[in-house]
């Protein structure tokens, strides 16, 4: 047995490992494939995934000029030449890579240790840049409350849940009964406070980040990855200055390829019907062309519903003759959940379970291994041996049939012992002589 085996094990076996469920820790619900060591490289490759968030997060959100006053001219509205500002600028600017660090340790390493999630968590791309260009407005002008505090709400649970379930559905997590992943009450709640615990630290909303897919990829199938993730982040701390060194010019190829990897979701739209690619290709075309992410989300979300109301309402009134010859490809959706409309805890909280929090019985379990079931003192117990037999006699005190290695097949159901054919003619002709 090599090395990095027996660590897995020794760790698997431990109270550590029962909590993660990993891979033979005798854990129920086992998370097969999840080795220790398999989990800390896949959460080494996510937070090289991620790491980018560092640099270009605070170069986006510092535009906004933070608390920096800018004393505009005429000449100079946006105080491109204010050296006052600049040097302010730059300030904010380290302070929000540390912010960013801070806020994206505490995030992914809570969402591993009290959900179980493989997934790493930091400030959103596309809702620093809504937040610093639209919100905020450049150098602090501008901004309306309901209309950011609306946009980040929806935008941010679209974000959230659509990640979250494509990177439980990628590790295998997905219950295929209830169509939920375990811990995902948790998860929300989680993203919930860092999202409060972010905006005192002055960054933008955080959401899980897509890339947590290459640690996945890796192997990562518990909280560990994203726990090594985000202690991976909160080492990063002591490197905020080399990260505040980075000039804004060169993280312009970075969100280059941000944009790139983004573009792989294109993939998946429903090109084939008028109904779902209209919609998508405003949503991408409108938000680069008019610099605001809410716009192309209204414009997707209206025409959406403005060309499929009016394929319905044309269709009734026409009795299904005038409808596009290819709606049988429209994308389905419906209301009805398998798992049902509400989380699963509160739909135990309501029929009155006091451990409403624990989605299967098998949580009330101790962390200590379970114990092996012990047979029955009148049963003797083979060990499974394949198409191999096994000499032995089974006691036959409550009226069991005596059974030898030629007459039980070990894995077999008893069968009543035969009379060997040999034995029966002597016994027959014993009768005859005695008649």
């Amino acid at each position: 047995m090599a090395w990095t085996d027996t660590i897995n094990n020794k760790v698997a076996r431990s109270r550590a490992g029962r909590w993660f469920k990993l891979d033979g820790c005798g854990h129920p619900r086992e998370r097969k494939g999840s080795k220790f060591l398999t989990e800390l490289r896949a959460g080494l490759v996510t937070f090289f995934a991620m790491a980018y968030i560092l640099a270009v997060n605070s170069s986006i959100v510092s535009d906004s000029g933070g608390t920096c006053v800018c004393n505009s001219t005429p000449d100079d509205p946006i105080c491109v030449e204010n050296t006052e500002y600049l040097l302010c600028k730059t300030e904010i600017r380290r302070d929000l890579v540390t912010a960013t660090a801070a806020i994206s340790a505490l995030s992914t390493f809570c969402l591993g240790l009290f959900a179980n999630m493989p997934v790493g968590i930091s400030c959103g791309m596309g809702l620093n840049a809504y937040l610093a260009y639209d919100v905020w407005d450049i150098s602090g002008h501008g901004g309306q409350f309901a209309l950011a505090l609306i946009t980040f709400t929806y935008v941010d649970i679209l974000d959230c849940t659509g990640t979250l379930y494509s990177m439980a559905r990628f590790a295998d997590l997905i219950d295929e009964r209830t169509q939920d992943f375990e811990g995902s009450a948790v998860a929300y709640m989680v993203d919930a406070l860092s999202i409060s615990i972010g905006s005192i630290f002055g960054t933008s909303p955080v959401t899980a980040f897509i890339e947590s897919g290459a640690g996945i990829s890796e192997g990562g199938k518990t909280g560990i990855t994203a726990m090594t993730t985000g202690f991976c982040f909160f080492i990063s701390l002591f490197f905020a200055p080399i990260f505040a060194s980075i000039p804004p010019w060169a993280t312009g190829c970075v969100l280059i390829l941000v944009g790139s990897m983004m573009m792989r979701a294109v993939t998946e739209i429903n090109w084939g019907y008028p109904g779902d690619s209209i919609p998508a290709f405003l949503t991408i075309a409108i938000m680069p062309f008019t610099y605001s992410i809410a716009d192309g989300l209204i414009a997707g979300v209206c025409s959406y519903i403005l060309i499929n109301t009016m394929i319905l309402l044309i269709g009734l009134a026409t009795g299904g003759r005038l409808v596009p010859h290819n709606k049988d490809q429209k994308d389905p959706w419906t209301w009805h959940i398998p798992g049902g409309l509400l989380p699963g805890w509160i739909v135990r909280l309501f029929k009155g379970k006091k451990d409403f929090w624990r989605p299967y019985p098998g949580d009330n379990e101790s962390n200590t291994a379970p114990a092996a079931i012990a047979a029955p003192a009148d049963e003797t117990v083979a060990p499974f041996k394949g198409a191999q037999y096994e000499d032995r006699t089974t006691s036959s005190e409550h009226g069991g049939s005596i059974l030898t290695g030629e007459e039980k097949r070990v894995g077999e159901t008893p069968t009543p012992a035969q009379p060997q054919p040999h034995i029966v003619q002597e016994d027959k002709v014993d009768r005859e002589k005695s008649a």
